[in-house]
């Protein structure tokens, strides 16, 4: 049996503010714990200014979603169907794999998803969860991890990775297709041609518009961000490729629509401080209003390891991977 709750119910079971909430509706499952239905649908002049997930395409006149933030649709789907967090607690997304995605989910249209609860242990719960909308498709598997609000980590854990000499090679121009706010490249730092690898910087700004929702009183940047930087790193690869052919990791043969780009990429502080490892990403080339850009279509797994606060500094190391 299930019973449909709105966002009234929402914006009081989960701590995320209105810029953020990529949730309008949910129905749990009370036969089966953590299972459910959910839904959204953004406008292309959503009241709750969610278009700040969208981007052009030349295909349609409609915005598509960024892929990355389908999942975040699906860890809210999964929180809110497992039950209310208490006031001072947070659920905090600890891993996603097997994801994929078919299709261009886009505006003006509901997203219908459904979760299922596949374990759970101590306070980590794994989830399945799929989006549908028409023809498009998304699913994948989450873990989360439910905490009283104490989120303080042993300092010994953290993961050092050694980084080459870094300096600065050429300055990344964020593109007209999705908000700047939404582009997470800045600067190239190192590219080395034989080993496929680049390292680009970005700096989380203490005025972000997410940094008010995600979570009040306590700003971390979104895990989907994170990842949505191997999405932009990939861009600005395209980018810079065709601005530099002679130094290029891509064949300029490669740089057609329907191409598809394989990496490994870890997420640094800039001290090394591993923040976020993404395994074996694929992504597909595509056709904007005027360029080229790269879109997430599956990737096998995303372990977050540590919290990015506002003003800190981020590199992605990245790695093409061979077809």
């Amino acid at each position: 049996m299930t019973q449909l709750r709105d966002i009234d119910t929402i914006q009081n079971n989960v701590p995320h503010r209105f810029e953020i909430l990529l949730i309008d509706s949910f129905s749990p499952n009370t036969e089966v714990p953590g299972s459910g239905d959910f839904s959204i649908h953004i406008t292309s002049k959503d009241p709750l200014n969610r278009e700040l997930f969208t981007e052009n395409n030349k295909q349609s006149d409609k915005n598509n979603l960024i892929s990355t933030t389908l999942v975040e649709m699906m860890a809210l789907g999964s929180i809110l169907n497992t039950g209310q967090i208490p006031e001072g607690h947070f659920a905090f997304f600890a891993a996603i794999s097997k994801f994929e995605k078919e299709g261009s989910f886009h505006v003006d249209a509901p997203i219908e998803g459904k979760c299922e609860l596949l374990s759970e242990k101590a306070n980590f719960h794994r989830y399945k969860a799929t989006l549908t909308q028409g023809k498009a498709s998304a699913s994948s598997q989450l873990m989360a991890f439910f905490t009283d609000g104490n989120i303080a980590k042993d300092s010994s854990s953290a993961k050092i990775k050694d980084l080459p000499s870094l300096s600065t090679l050429s300055s990344i121009q964020a593109p007209t297709f999705k908000s700047p706010h939404l582009w997470l490249i800045e600067t190239l730092l190192y590219q080395n041609t034989e080993e496929k690898r680049v390292i680009f910087e970005y700096t989380y700004p203490t005025d972000h518009p997410c940094t008010k929702g995600h979570f009040p009183g306590n700003p971390v940047m979104m895990g989907v961000m994170q990842w949505l930087m191997v999405e932009d790193a990939l861009s600005a690869l395209i980018q810079n490729n065709t601005q530099d052919s002679n130094h290029s990791l891509i064949p300029n043969s490669a740089l057609i629509p329907g191409t598809v780009l394989r990496c490994h990429a870890d997420i640094l502080l800039a001290d090394g401080t591993t923040v976020c490892e993404i395994k074996n990403a694929s992504a597909l080339l595509s056709e904007t209003q005027d360029s080229l850009k790269a879109t997430l279509a599956s990737t096998q797994k995303v372990l977050f390891r540590e919290m990015v606060k506002p003003g800190q500094r981020l590199l992605i190391d990245l790695t093409l991977l061979e077809e």
